[in-house]
Parts: structure tokens; sequence; C-alpha cells
């Protein structure tokens, strides 16, 4: 029970020790979902990429989750250099998408679509402060839900987070990435928040057992010892957001709230 209890202070003064830390000693992970133009990537048809009768998918200019969440992430980096935060101190799990067109079991699919426990691996091998993993949700196509959702490794509520801090991290990413001026919200707002614990959110867990510990969680890509969080920042179901997220400078004002929301966790 000592051991337990040293543990968690550890934990605290650590987390303590990155939301003091000056800009140029941050450390920050960042992880554009998916990774390549396949079937699990969220292909949807939009106007004027319809799916293609011989794929069922639109072509490489539609609408897939990992392209658009590529465009939501990488302008994150130029924003956090501005705000003092070294390039050498960020990482990032892919910088490309592909190989298009998509193969059927083809061994280059996987070059960006990497293995979660590697990037969970690689987080923890690096000495990182804070990770995210960016993605959009999805419901019934063509409904009106549309909303975000950030999900933290543990349980809901005060100290359910299994990772300590992140789900403070979480709830200070809420306001400045919430955002209806432009999208519609079917729920949520400001001050009403989505802020969930995985295991809670999913009702289930198992442990990772990785090479800088066990990590229990529901989401892969949450299992190491990183504070930090996913952010679903909205429903591609929803067609309109669909539609938006195609264009670059839609994507890059998401970027610039996300990044507004580390300025308010390290006060940069």
């Amino acid at each position: 029970m000592k051991k337990f209890l040293l543990f968690i202070a550890m934990a605290f003064v650590g987390l303590a020790q990155a939301q003091t830390k000056d800009a140029k000693q941050l450390r920050i992970y960042l992880n554009p979902g998916h990774g390549c133009y396949g079937p699990n990537d969220r292909p949807l048809p939009t106007i004027p990429y319809p799916n293609l009768p011989e794929t069922g998918r639109p072509g490489k200019n539609g609408f897939y989750e990992s392209t658009t969440v590529l465009m939501r992430t990488l302008p994150m980096v130029d924003k956090l250099v501005k705000m003092g935060v070294k390039r050498e101190n960020i990482m990032l799990s892919r910088t490309d998408n592909g190989p298009y067109p998509y193969v059927e079991g083809n061994a280059e699919n996987k070059k960006f679509d990497r293995a979660l426990s590697e990037i969970c691996e690689e987080v923890d091998a690096n000495n990182m402060d804070f990770f995210i993993s960016v993605h959009s949700n999805a419901a019934t196509d063509g409904g009106n839900t549309n909303y975000p959702l950030i999900l933290y490794r543990g349980r809901d509520g005060e100290n359910g987070d299994l990772v300590a801090g992140s789900r403070d991290m979480a709830m200070k990413m809420w306001e400045p990435h919430y955002m209806d001026e432009l999208d519609p919200q079917s729920f949520y707002s400001r001050t009403n928040v989505n802020v969930r614990g995985d295991i809670s959110f999913y009702g289930s867990s198992a442990v990772r057992k990785g090479t800088h510990g066990d990590y229990e969680g529901y989401l892969g890509v949450l299992k190491h010892g990183v504070p930090g969080f996913l952010i679903e920042g909205y429903f591609h179901t929803y067609q309109p957001a669909r539609h938006r997220a195609l264009n670059a400078d839609y994507c890059k004002q998401d970027a610039i709230r996300m990044t507004r929301g580390l300025a308010q966790i390290f006060n940069l």
C-alpha cells in the first residue's frame, strides 16, 4: 500500500513539473489517427466525391478520416513552435497517409497506419509530457448528431484517470476547442462538457503488457504512461461537417483551437 501511495504521489509531482515547464522544455506527442485509404479509415461519400463502384469507397480526394485528421494535426506543429515549443520536442506518429490506391493484403498499407502498441511504446520511450490522438466520430450517416468527445484512459470522475492529470488536461481542452459558431452542435456546450474515462464510456477494459509497464484501459492508443487523451472533434456522419473537413482552412482552425487548449494546459 505504501508503495502504491508513493507511486501516486510521484505521478502528481511529475505532472506538476510538466505543467510548469518552460515551453522550450515541453515534449509533446501528436497522433493523427488511422493512416491509410482502406475500408477501416471511415471512407464516406461527399460532393463531388462519391463512392466508386469498383471499391465502394471514394477516390483519393474524398473523405477519409485518416486524411482529415492529418490536416487537423499537422498545423499544430507550427502553432506550438510559435508558442515557444522546440520543433525537435514535438513528435508525430505519422506525417503522411497512404499509399493510394489501397490494395487488400498489401504490407505497404501499414506504412503510415501503424500498430497502436508500437505508438504506445514510442510514446513511453521518448519521455513525453503530453499525448493527444486526433479523430472524428461517427453515428448514423445523415443524422444531426454532432459534438466533440474527449476520452482519457480510466474511469469517469475526479481521480478516475489512470495517468494522473489526464482528466484535468481534457477539461482544460474542452472550452477552447468547443465551437458552435460554424458547426451546429446537437448537444453539450462550453460549460456542459463531454469528457469521459474510456473504461466507463465503453464499459470494459483490457491490459496491455508493455516494455515500460502494464496499462489498463479500453482505447489501445492510450495504453501508455503519458498524460493526455483522445479527442473526437466532430461527427463525420453529420454531412455538413464531413464536407467542411475536406477544406484545409477549416481543418487548420480546428488545429488552432486544439493548440489554444494546450496553451491553457501548459500556460504557454
